[in-house]
């Protein structure tokens, strides 16, 4: 396949315009080989996928494609949208970087990058890399092709990859980001991905016996192939389809359509109750306690109670949890949520408590959650209430 995909590359020069260009291309591509470990970077060039990165440090990568001992090739291909500017701009930087005499050769930029392109790319390459700005990739499905052919992923925990990842299946950079400001951030990713190529990768693909066999690489393949690449076929999307959604709707639908709609009309009744009383509901304690003050510590008992007036609500209509949180680089993450059972009712006053181990440590924050309650609900959402405290 690496073949095919150094001669698709030669024969995509016949569209190149630019002579000059092409001429230089020609002659870079004869000197292409199976045994050298191709990097292909191949998507839109939208600015949050950040093409340019790999360019952060020059010389350093200078240094990996002009080992002889260990050939590298990087190629490089993308459009930007007609009116992207910037992306059209770092389509150009690309180019320039790639005619430098350190890079001539090594690092390439094929033009018209389409589906029949990409066939061959996901193919041929050795490693696939993605380095989008975090929490901007929305998906990345050109890395999803390329694990199903056998082609090792490095990227950014961001889009399909957060999901996909697996140990000795593939590379991957923190999910977090370390510098607030993304001018830093981009460096450090640029310095982690140099790291990983000199000190993982590339090694990785050219330790090979006396026969000329690369066992590790190859038992990384075969792992992205078997523990990767099925968790994102259409088999798999169409299982989940079934199982988690028209399976229920199903299944939900005969319920509620027995016994001339019984359960729907009960649902309906219930709706309506408990809109008409929702603003009736006051808060009348709450306590939370724990061993210690915060920092919490890992395995600390923490204790929640809520009381609250309910009028003429069922306490199990209602449902209270607490949800604890932990605030990163500004940023909220949801650590745990824990419904409180009910413990006490003196008339229209009701008590939730609950009890939980603590699952990480250090500072937390945390809040409670009141919302409808019915096991004729199919979601939380069916229900627009909700209420904070």
């Amino acid at each position: 396949d690496k073949q095919l995909l150094i001669t698709a590359l030669q024969k995509r020069l016949e569209t190149v315009d630019y002579d000059p260009y092409r001429t230089k291309l020609s002659k870079v591509l004869s000197t292409f080989s199976t045994n050298e470990f191709i990097i292909v970077f191949a998507r839109r060039f939208a600015s949050y996928k950040r093409a340019f990165l790999l360019f952060e440090d020059q010389q350093r990568l200078s240094k990996i494609v002009n080992n002889p001992e260990r050939p590298v090739r990087i190629i490089i291909c993308g459009k930007a949208h007609p009116r992207d500017d910037e992306g059209k701009e770092i389509i150009s930087k690309v180019i320039k970087v790639s005619m430098q005499p350190g890079f001539l050769g090594k690092i390439v930029f094929i033009e018209n990058y389409d589906m029949d392109l990409a066939k061959f790319l996901v193919r041929g390459a050795d490693l696939w890399i993605n380095t989008p700005i975090r929490l901007h990739e929305a998906s990345g499905t050109s890395g999803m092709k390329a694990s199903m052919n056998g082609v090792i992923n490095l990227s950014v925990l961001d889009g399909w990859w957060a999901e996909a990842y697996r140990k000795n299946a593939g590379w991957a950079l923190s999910e977090t980001r370390t510098y607030e400001n993304q001018s830093d951030q981009s460096r450090a990713d640029a310095e982690n991905i140099y790291n990983l190529l000199e000190n993982e990768v590339i090694p990785e693909f050219f330790d090979r016996d006396k026969n000329g066999i690369a066992h590790h690489w190859i038992e990384r393949i075969k792992n992205a192939i078997i523990a990767v690449a099925p968790r994102f076929s259409t088999a798999r999307m169409l299982n989940e389809y079934q199982t988690k959604f028209y399976q229920p709707l199903y299944e939900r639908h005969q319920k509620l359509s027995e016994k001339n709609y019984q359960e729907i009309k009960k649902l309906v009744a219930w709706k309506k109750n408990l809109t008409t009383g929702w603003n009736n509901i006051n808060v009348v304690d709450i306590k939370i306690y724990d061993t210690n003050k915060p920092p919490m510590e890992l395995g600390e008992k923490l204790g929640a109670e809520v009381t609250l007036e309910i009028d003429s609500l069922s306490e199990h209509d209602i449902s209270v949890t607490l949800v604890i949180a932990k605030i990163i680089n500004k940023q909220t993450h949801i650590k745990s949520i824990h419904e409180l059972p009910v413990v006490n009712k003196k008339s229209k006053r009701v008590t939730y408590k609950t009890l939980v181990t603590a699952s990480f440590s250090g500072t937390y924050k945390y809040g409670f959650r009141i919302s409808p309650k019915n096991d004729l609900l199919r979601y939380k959402r069916d229900m627009p209430l909700v209420k904070w405290i």
